[in-house]
């Protein structure tokens, strides 16, 4: 009984409030419980690429589960919970003026989105668990590129044989893949294994390959876009992310404002080539004049599909959300990303950050600004990896804090205040030793246990303080 009310002492705040039956049970099982919101995340985001249909089903209520084994108390009012809010309820309030019938529906299934978005980033905060999750996500896209060979099937556009998924959009699964090729590389940061390396060196070939039969052109350029970043990362001293947005920012501008239109006309090549780039330079302008017309607050969601010349999204995320929310949702939406990117990762070395936000946009942005992929299941859940990169300079942090302590410890032997080995009880098995350390290294430990428990969000006694 002692020892399980000590296991009750030590379980975070999340836990602490449920009534004392419950909490003892969470206290024997808690590892087990973690593993079970591990793995439930996991197939969740899994979903997200292999089957969004069945992500749009169920995914919700697996997140629900997530919440309540993870408890209320985990969650806490930070900057993208805020920003995420706030996007969702100027989406729900322009259901007022929407003139898309079906806008009611949209605004439920973003919201529920969003909000396993928000669930999603809570319940991952190891390095075990981001390499987990993110690793299920480019497994999923393995498995779809093998569905292709199985029970995919072609289809003519144009000149061109495209390949797909029942029930997936060409687009989107070549979207999904690309952006898989960027969890690859989020994963390859969280492991020196060499067969893990090696099984994700595969998976990228197979999903380049996956990505190359879908005749996604925006997939092709992130790809290409990709391998580049990597290649001149690895060259230069320091990435160069500046330069990257600088870039990004300019296209964007070109394909919002649309004085490069003629210009980009030079840019539609190859067997589906339509003279418009596949009905974009048809769809742009019109988002644009919807946008003219209401620029402030839009028209309410999906408007182009209802009002457009051909009932399709605008195919630009900055002109869908101007056409549908106006300049006060496009202001929303860009908060939503920095706070999340940004703000959420400032924690991570400058180098290491640059690598991965230039991977995530460089793997994603070409599906932002020429496709429908805003609002699409697997541009949320891979926004959810990468804003959890954070959780590698905090395990490194109180990783090298252990290292730094026991390189500081006195030899062994020497006179004075040095530290001594004090046998002690065979324990599991195998000998047992502990160290005997001055009150400065003592309390030098008991820092760092501190901080290992805060950083993992797992500590149960594990670490318990020196002396």
């Amino acid at each position: 009984m002692t020892g399980e009310r000590e296991q009750l002492a030590a379980l975070p705040p999340a836990e602490s409030t449920r009534p004392w039956a419950v909490r003892a049970w969470v206290a024997r099982h808690e590892s087990h419980l973690a593993e079970v919101r591990l793995w439930l995340v996991a197939v969740i985001v899994g979903m997200s690429v292999a089957n969004p249909g069945l992500f749009n089903r169920y995914g919700f209520l697996l997140a629900l589960v997530v919440a309540a084994l993870s408890g209320w108390r985990s969650y806490r009012a930070d900057m993208v919970v805020v920003a995420t809010t706030a996007f969702v309820v100027w989406q729900t309030v322009s259901l007022t003026w929407a003139v898309n019938p079906e806008a009611l529906n949209f605004v439920v299934t973003a919201a529920k989105t969003a909000l396993m978005f928000l669930i999603l980033r809570v319940a991952v905060s190891t390095r075990r668990q981001l390499r987990v999750v993110a690793g299920t996500f480019v497994a999923a896209a393995v498995l779809g590129v093998l569905r292709l060979f199985v029970d995919g099937y072609n289809y003519s556009a144009f000149s061109t044989i495209r390949y797909t998924i029942e029930g997936i959009n060409a687009n989107y699964l070549g979207y999904s893949l690309t952006a898989a090729l960027g969890a690859a590389v989020l994963v390859w940061g969280t492991t020196t294994a060499r067969k893990v390396r090696g099984l994700l060196i595969a998976a990228a070939v197979v999903v380049l390959v996956g990505a190359w039969l879908t005749g996604t052109r925006g997939a092709a350029l992130g790809a290409a876009a990709l391998a580049f970043w990597l290649v001149g990362s690895r060259i230069l001293s320091r990435p160069p992310f500046r330069t990257l947005l600088v870039m990004a920012f300019l296209a964007a501008v070109a394909i919002t404002s649309g004085v490069f239109d003629s210009a980009l006309r030079a840019f539609d090549v190859g067997g589906r080539s339509t003279g418009d780039l596949s009905g974009r330079l048809v769809l742009w302008p019109a988002a644009r004049e919807l946008w003219t017309s209401s620029p402030l607050v839009g028209h309410g969601p999906k408007a182009m599909r209802y009002l457009g010349p051909l009932d399709m999204d605008a195919h630009s995320v900055f002109l869908e959300i101007l056409s549908a929310l106006g300049v006060v949702g496009l202001a929303l939406f860009c908060w939503l990303v920095w706070a999340t990117l940004f703000r959420g990762t400032a924690s991570l070395g400058s180098s290491r950050r640059a690598l991965l936000l230039g991977t995530f946009v460089c793997s994603t942005g070409p599906a932002y600004l020429t496709g429908s992929w805003e609002a699409s299941p697997g541009a949320w859940m891979v926004l959810f990896l990468f804003s959890s990169i954070g959780i590698l300079e905090t395990e490194s942090e109180t990783e090298s804090q252990v290292h730094t302590v026991r390189a500081k410890r006195p030899r062994i032997g020497t006179t004075g205040r040095s530290s001594f080995l004090v046998s002690r009880p065979q324990q599991h098995g195998r000998p047992a030793e502990h160290r005997v350390m001055p009150a400065e290294m003592d309390a030098a430990m008991h820092e760092w246990s501190l901080a290992r428990r805060e950083a993992l969000g797992e500590g149960r006694g594990a670490f318990p303080p020196n002396g």
